[in-house]
């Protein structure tokens, strides 16, 4: 038995003759894999693992950036809660409103999902009514 020729590490068939190219044509396994221009196509797997390790950390960077436009939100929620109890404690809640005045003015990254930003939005615009009811 013959055993096929490898070219980067792809089996390749034996050389066959005129009549058994034309029989076999129709028959994919049997057909030369296409050369470059130079022969080798070797560089194109380099730049397709390039492109996909780019992909992967664009999806990674943006699930991130969701993570934290997400925290965010609840950490304002959770200021404008302990703000709730302090004034149901009869405190000023001084301290929740200067902790979420800063929250607020921090600066915020886009998270790349609409429905996040708008619902993060709102959340902000809560808490800046809070602020300015309390005339900070």
């Amino acid at each position: 038995m013959i055993t096929p020729l490898r070219l980067n590490g792809v089996p390749r068939a034996p050389a066959r003759s005129n009549a058994l190219r034309e029989a076999g044509a129709a028959n994919a396994a049997y057909q030369r894999p296409a050369a470059s221009a130079a022969g080798n196509s070797a560089p194109a797997q380099p730049m397709a693992s390039l492109a996909t390790l780019v992909a992967i950390q664009a999806v990674g960077e943006r699930a991130g950036a969701q993570r934290r436009a997400a925290r965010r939100g609840a950490a304002i929620l959770d200021d404008l809660e302990a703000l709730r109890l302090a004034v149901l404690e009869g405190r000023a809640g001084l301290a929740e409103l200067d902790r979420m005045a800063c929250r607020i003015e921090s600066v915020r990254e886009a998270s790349g999902d609409r429905e996040l930003e708008s619902l993060v939005d709102a959340i902000e615009l809560r808490a800046q009514v809070e602020i300015a009811k309390r005339g900070r």
